[in-house]
């Protein structure tokens, strides 16, 4: 339509005309040109946002799952003291040797190999079998990514799909501390029931004589010992899948 204008007021040598169908054509592409920087410098500015809430969400993951290595150490630590001193309890009470493992219909359930509890040690075997760490199931970064619709502004997808799996894995070891927690309190109310208390601070002798001659106290110590080395694999296993995360998170944030 401008081009027709431009060529009737050409031949009708409406010069004035021509030149003002001119500008109006150069301010039309100017402001195109302008209209398309605009266009571009948001898209870029959008892209810029997203890239900087993705790598605060996977930052403060990324956080949360170092903690969580802490954790599975420190709790490490803790069980592998008391199934130390529970395996010499009951072999004591017993002269029951610790199995190398189980045959189940979900196949071989393997049992970790601990140090033997050290007598002489400062800790009391009684403190060590009545203390427990769990964990905290700190995951509020990863809450906070779901909700706050995080979890689609990470583009690799393979890294959403293992984040997850590992909370499920998380969720899985919760629900198994339960019944960790509940072997606890049966050996802790079976201990009650022949007056031995954790802040007694009996030997090992002592308390392995009673152990001995307590089929319930004997039975509810084995329960116990099964789950507490049971507890020690999965602290293992955790921690091997939170520094595997941990690497792809870091990877991820250096792209």
């Amino acid at each position: 339509m401008l081009l027709r204008h431009i060529t009737k007021h050409i031949k009708n040598q409406n010069w004035f005309a021509v030149g003002l169908d001119f500008f109006i054509m150069v301010i039309g592409v100017f402001i195109g040109i302008q209209v398309a920087n605009w266009n571009d410098s948001l898209t870029k500015i959008k892209r810029e946002n997203t890239y900087l809430r993705e790598n605060t969400y996977l930052r403060a993951v990324a956080a949360d799952i170092h903690n969580d290595v802490l954790e599975t150490d420190e709790i490490t630590v803790v069980a592998t003291s008391r199934v130390s001193a529970l395996s010499l309890l009951i072999d004591k009470a017993s002269n029951w040797q610790v199995p190398n493992g189980f045959a189940s219909s979900r196949g071989q359930i393997n049992v970790e190999q601990v140090t033997t509890f050290d007598q002489s040690s400062e800790y009391s075997i009684g403190i060590e079998l009545f203390i427990l760490s769990t964990l905290d199931d700190n995951r509020f970064a990863y809450e906070t990514t779901i909700n706050a619709d995080g979890i689609g502004v990470i583009r690799n997808k393979i890294l959403v799909g293992k984040i997850q799996e590992y909370y499920a894995q998380v969720d899985e070891i919760i629900n198994f501390e339960t019944s960790l927690e509940e072997n606890r309190t049966r050996l802790i109310d079976a201990q009650q029931e022949v007056d031995i208390l954790a802040i007694d601070l009996l030997s090992i002798t002592e308390m392995a004589e009673q152990f001995s001659v307590n089929q319930p106290l004997h039975a509810a110590a084995k329960n116990y010992w099964l789950y507490a080395n049971r507890h020690i694999t999965l602290m293992s296993e955790l921690h091997k899948e939170a520094e595997n995360l941990i690497v792809m998170i870091d990877k991820e944030l250096k792209q």
